[in-house]
């Protein structure tokens, strides 16, 4: 009979915690209650556990309606867009809301904050209306074969740039993408992209093989088109 020491039992205790996790989308509802939707594995994702997400559901959209970007600290999250039921990449969304003042607020959609990892292919993220994507602090964000339709912030904010991506920290590597009628509204502009890199916060921008088609930064003054990249406040 063979025995396990202390140290093999740890070893296969470590290989299992690194194991990853399969979940499959089987619904277009976004219900962190709902069995098999989209909110509810990225809820019951544990912090350091990889979980890759695929989808087979009838359909072609999932309408994020809340007001805040959907915050994924902690995670690791791998999300390969690619229905399986129509062969076609879903599509990610988010239109205004009314809060309680009865004012209208846009939604970002995700948020790579402190300790998290989410890797994007295949999906499209269409019409949010603020900041599709924010990467900060030491996050990772991986992005490829993804497609970025018109989305822009409602708000002229000063601190809002990027009208898809606003990267104020951590490592982005977007490949082989797609970003067209996006606006950036903020006081630094970046249709597209704005990198904003601070003193105390170290950043990687790498954009390979994409395209970039009617981007545009509104503010009249840093008009700047698909990116917009900032060192330490001041605009390259």
């Amino acid at each position: 009979m063979r025995h396990l020491n202390f140290f093999s039992i740890a070893a296969i205790a470590l290989a299992c915690s690194m194991q990853a996790s399969a979940q499959t989308v089987t619904t277009d509802v976004m219900d962190p209650a709902t069995e098999g939707s989209f909110m509810k594995i990225i809820n019951d994702a544990k912090p350091g556990e990889h979980v890759d997400i695929n989808f087979n559901f009838d359909g072609t959209e999932l309408v994020y309606k809340g007001t805040k970007a959907i915050d994924l600290q902690g995670k690791d999250i791998t999300i390969n867009g690619l229905n399986a039921k129509n062969g076609k990449k879903v599509i990610f969304t988010s239109p205004v809301q009314k809060n309680e003042k009865n004012e209208e607020v846009g939604s970002s959609m995700f948020r790579v904050c402190k300790d998290t990892k989410l890797n994007l292919t295949n999906i499209q993220i269409t019409g949010c209306q603020k900041i599709a994507l924010f990467c900060e602090n030491n996050g990772v964000l991986n992005i490829s074969d993804c497609n970025f339709y018109n989305n822009k912030d409602i708000k002229l904010e000063s601190g809002n740039n990027g009208g898809v991506l606003r990267h104020s920290g951590g490592t982005v590597v977007i490949e082989r993408s797609v970003f067209e009628g996006n606006e950036g509204n903020g006081s630094y502009g970046g249709g597209a992209i704005c990198s904003y890199n601070t003193k105390d916060k170290a950043l990687s921008l790498t954009v390979r093989s994409c395209t970039f088609n009617n981007n545009t930064g509104i503010n009249p003054n840093r008009s700047l088109g698909f990116l917009c990249v900032v060192r330490q406040r001041e605009i390259l």
